[in-house]
């Protein structure tokens, strides 16, 4: 198991890197940041509401030091539905596309399935920028 979360962080932190450039438009006409004000913008909380109208793109749980006590957090990534319909076709996601990951406490029930761990509290926000 940490095995699949060490590549999925490797992934997302290889796909995704905060980096400002010049104004330009990617192929999903997702514009960048020409300037410092232009990209503090970008990493933002988004003010459309990111849980209904973009796209999941995973989620991961964090166990906790114990095995049986379920997970400790979890994570959910979304991007921009453009971002990723470019992605799809380039295998990259264009430069500005933004990700947000929310991190979550969980809760940890024995249930008669065995223990299952559910979110529980929004504890952080990861804002990313390509």
């Amino acid at each position: 198991m940490k095995k699949a979360v060490s590549v999925a962080m490797l992934f997302l932190a290889a796909s995704v890197s905060i980096a400002a450039v010049g104004e330009q438009s990617g192929p999903s006409g997702v514009t960048t940041a020409g300037s410092l004000s232009d990209f503090e913008a970008l990493l933002q909380v988004p003010a459309a509401n990111y849980r209904q109208e973009w796209v999941l793109l995973g989620s991961f749980s964090v166990l906790a030091d114990d095995p049986e006590e379920g997970a400790k957090e979890l994570h959910v990534v979304y991007a921009e539905p453009r971002s990723v319909d470019a992605y799809r076709k380039t295998g990259r996601f264009p430069d500005g596309t933004v990700l947000v990951k929310d991190v979550l406490t969980t809760r940890t029930e024995a249930l008669t399935t065995g223990i299952a761990s559910y979110a529980d509290t929004l504890v952080g926000r990861f804002i990313m920028v390509k």
